[in-house]
């Protein structure tokens, strides 16, 4: 991994892995997650983006950094979705993120090697799925309405993001913004857009 790389994408200061900091503001960070949900996933970034991308980077090294960079993105949010299980008395936030980021990293790792198998062999198309499709889109409209209520911004870098499959760095070059400011956005978005999914009752079983 290249580290001029990483450290314009995530930069962090040396004291971000001080001991201490780490166990000073855990708890601040698990109430706000609780009680002021945007606002904590702002200080959630803040105190872990490089102790999680430095364990991406070693788990994920042998993929392209963009699959790191989108590996990352989804740690803070799967953490985002467990803030209300967060507890100092069930263990440090720091030791959950490393359990987070690790499972994560393994996950991207065997889905982006299934994705290298189905170019060897792709099966034929199961016809008889046809109808849950029918289904899956009525959904994904459902989810795209939801989706417009965001920002413009916001809402594009989903879009793109999660609709037209584009990696990061490409969408942060075609909306003129730096790579990790897109991804910062895409986690904060993504958990916005939970919150309306939530009210909304949406459920996608």
């Amino acid at each position: 991994m290249d580290r001029q790389f990483t450290d314009n994408l995530y930069p962090v200061r040396q004291t971000m892995y001080n001991e201490s900091m780490f166990e000073n503001h855990d708890q601040q960070i698990c109430h706000m997650l609780k009680h002021s949900p945007e606002k904590g996933l702002d200080m959630l970034i803040a105190q872990y983006t490089g102790y999680v991308w430095a364990i991406v980077s070693r788990k994920l090294e042998s993929y392209s950094r963009q699959d790191a960079e989108e590996c990352a993105s989804d740690v803070f949010y799967a953490v985002f979705q467990k803030r209300h299980t967060l507890s100092e008395s069930r263990g440090s936030l720091k030791a959950f993120i490393c359990t987070v980021t690790k499972n994560k990293a393994i996950d991207y790792a065997r889905q982006l090697c299934r994705r290298q198998e189905r170019y060897i062999h792709t099966p034929p198309p199961d016809r008889a799925c046809e109808q849950d499709d029918l289904v899956a889109k009525e959904r994904n409209h459902q989810l795209l309405k939801t989706v417009k209520k965001l920002s413009p911004a916001d809402a594009a870098i989903i879009i793109r993001r999660f609709y037209l499959g584009m990696p990061i760095r490409q969408i942060a070059k075609e909306m003129h913004m730096k790579a990790n400011t897109v991804s910062q956005r895409c986690v904060r978005a993504t958990a916005r857009l939970a919150q309306l999914l939530d009210k909304e009752d949406f459920r996608n079983d």
